[in-house]
């Protein structure tokens, strides 16, 4: 696998997990918070088989898009991610768009893939929920037109997630650009 990554311009030193919900888990899954757990197995494993994979296990990237974003922002906090999963402290978070809190879509997300359920999910938490003062260095971005942060009540999103990375003297970068719609990159 080294090889491979190599050849993709990814050096020994960096190896990222690009995930999305969709990716990982439907709809009854949703209700085991499966797309978290995924990701938690998949550093486990990539953990355990490092030899295999040929890499290290510290200091890891990982990078999320969107929702993605979300579920590794969570995992990259100690109550819900990598202590619990019983696996190394990421070394880097890189998010695109990340959604930081789902306060808009939260009911819909009852509604439909969790109906009848009390236990808190993980689209109940906020990655600057998640965010204390041992959290990896994170680097962000996002556009000023991407009208789905501004659905989900913009200033809960990127701002949101800069005030508390900056109250935890967590090293940081926010990047915004003026023309990067919802989506881009994928």
């Amino acid at each position: 696998w080294a090889e491979y990554y190599k050849t993709m311009g990814i050096g020994d030193f960096e190896r990222i997990i690009v995930t999305t919900p969709s990716a990982l888990a439907n709809a009854n899954e949703l209700m085991k918070n499966a797309p978290l757990d995924d990701i938690g197995r998949a550093v486990q494993f990539i953990t355990e088989h490092a030899k295999v994979f040929d890499v290290q296990t510290e200091n890891y990237a990982l990078l999320g898009y969107s929702s993605g974003g979300h579920l590794l922002g969570l995992f990259c906090g100690r109550e819900l991610g990598y202590q619990k999963y019983k696996v190394p402290k990421p070394g880097a978070l890189l998010l695109a768009y990340p959604i930081n809190d789902f306060n808009e879509a939260r009911p819909f997300y009852r509604l439909v893939m969790d109906p009848a359920v009390c236990a808190t999910r993980y689209y109940d938490n906020t990655i600057s929920g998640s965010v204390d003062a041992d959290y990896p260095p994170t680097y962000f971005w996002y556009g000023k037109n991407d009208n789905t942060l501004k659905l989900l009540i913009y200033s809960e999103q990127g701002p949101a997630l800069e005030k508390a990375l900056t109250e935890s003297g967590v090293p940081h970068q926010r990047t915004v650009y003026n023309n990067a719609a919802h989506g881009i990159g994928l």
